[in-house]
């Protein structure tokens, strides 16, 4: 691979003008190494068709990724842009890494998600994720929202919209919110403390929100051969199938949410296995024993507590609460 590609391109003149070469002149995906009118470099992927869902893009340090409409009218382009030089050795990585992800990709719109998926691994990683395999309570908190997005969520809405809902993966404090309704989901091993850690003074704060729901899921390590035990690839695997019936064209959001959460489709967990037991929905009111924004006194942030869900049984809710207040119930 070409140390700078960027090296030989002239900057243009004109504030709508880039100079650009392509990529791979025998490729199948119009990628453009380029630079726009301040020098800055830049990697473009231009596509002939319309977007058929909202793409939802990270924010990266130092790092650009949008996307803009064609002058032609004619779909659009996928733009990654360096605005911090002292990172060009990471951004080249950052390139290298989008294009060999899209090499095995079947159709334009499946190079455009493959692409758009790898800036949010990137985002899991500059955030100071791990490049390799999730760890075993990462993998569990992963389960945890897609048993949440399986069980509640899909059931009683689209795809797109239940997928949008999911926020957790992109930094959001809690992680699901649709309207004025939010679910923080926690995962705990049976058998262990009923209790459940909470992570930032954000989490069980309903401010703005009519409805909070705290949705705790217990899940445990199993072994091989055990009845029901399923590996994280199981249940990517299983909600995709789903979506898939459902709506093709969230797909991208999915693998968008994954790779954010840290997943990819390549990894393999299967020596990790895990088996669901009981769920438990808590509505987050006043008197529930929490932490919030307005409760810390100033200059008190990023808090970690402990919540024993033994004083929460009062607000405990059945299982179909969460997906009757979703349709409107």
């Amino acid at each position: 691979m070409i140390s700078d590609p960027w090296k030989d391109l002239s900057t243009p003149v004109g504030t709508e003008t880039a100079s650009a070469r392509r990529v791979d002149a025998g490729g199948r995906w119009d990628f453009f190494w380029a630079k726009d009118v301040a020098g800055r470099y830049m990697l473009l992927l231009q596509h002939q068709r319309a977007l058929e869902t909202v793409v939802s893009l990270p924010r990266l340090h130092g790092i650009e990724v949008a996307t803009q409409s064609r002058e032609d009218g004619n779909g659009g382009r996928l733009l990654i842009r360096l605005l911090d030089a002292s990172l060009r050795d990471i951004f080249l990585e950052l390139c290298n890494s989008i294009l060999a992800s899209t090499f095995q990709a079947i159709s334009e719109t499946d190079a455009l998600g493959r692409a758009v998926a790898r800036t949010w691994r990137w985002h899991h990683l500059l955030r100071g994720g791990s490049s390799i395999l999730l760890s075993p309570e990462e993998q569990k908190g992963l389960i945890g929202e897609l048993i949440t997005l399986d069980r509640h969520f899909l059931p009683v809405m689209s795809a797109s919209d239940a997928l949008l809902a999911w926020i957790g993966p992109k930094d959001a404090p809690k992680d699901f919110e649709i309207g004025l309704t939010a679910v923080e989901v926690k995962t705990r091993r049976a058998g262990a403390i009923a209790a459940v850690v909470i992570s930032s003074e954000h989490q069980l704060d309903d401010a703005g929100l009519e409805q909070l729901f705290l949705h705790v899921v217990h899940l445990s390590e199993a072994q091989s051969g055990h009845p029901g035990a399923r590996s994280l690839n199981d249940y990517a695997n299983g909600i995709r199938t789903r979506i898939e019936n459902l709506d093709q064209g969230a797909l991208l959001l999915l693998d968008e949410r994954l790779q954010a959460a840290g997943f990819r489709w390549e990894d393999d967990y299967s020596t990790s296995l895990w088996v669901e037991g009981l769920f438990e929905i808590f509505q987050v009111r006043d008197g529930f024993p929490r932490l919030t924004t307005s409760s810390c006194l100033p200059g008190v942030a990023r808090v970690k507590y402990t919540v024993a869900l033994s004083e929460c049984q009062e607000y405990a809710l059945p299982e179909e609460s969460i997906r009757s207040c979703l349709s409107g119930g």
